[in-house]
């Protein structure tokens, strides 16, 4: 797939993720379920919308579409990107295990359940995709 159609296609998800935060601050403000999910649903279209604004750019300038993909195929690059999320999923999880390992001693294990289970959820995920990229490789 060349880089331009790959970067088509990151705007086209980046849009879908801005309609599922808009989505998110909808349901909240109809329902009320409190403001975690209003400030969740603007950070997530903030985020998305920034993106979604970089990758129109990118597609209107080939030299920047150029510098794009050489620095995202650079070899460097490529293991920074792995060291980080491998580190960000390690720190994820430590925290997690900490924090139910406290909510269970102070006697909240509804809360330390709903810490743990995207935890383990982020864990069977990343076994999933490991596999996969393993056999395509």
């Amino acid at each position: 797939m060349n880089y331009k159609k790959k970067i088509k296609l990151r705007l086209f998800a980046t849009i879908g993720f801005v309609v599922l935060g808009v989505a998110i601050m909808i349901v909240e403000a109809v329902y009320g379920f409190g403001s975690t999910m209003r400030r969740y649903g603007i950070a997530a279209c903030s985020y998305w919308i920034v993106m979604a604004w970089r990758y129109r750019k990118v597609l209107q300038d080939e030299e920047m579409l150029r510098e794009w993909e050489i620095r995202e195929n650079d070899e460097r690059n490529i293991m920074i990107e792995q060291k980080a999320g491998r580190l960000a999923i390690m720190i994820y999880v430590v925290l997690s295990y900490v924090a139910v390992l406290v909510l269970e001693l102070m006697g909240l294990s509804d809360q330390a359940g709903l810490v743990a289970v995207p935890a383990c959820v982020l864990g069977a995920i990343w076994l999933i995709c490991r596999t996969i990229i393993r056999k395509r490789s």
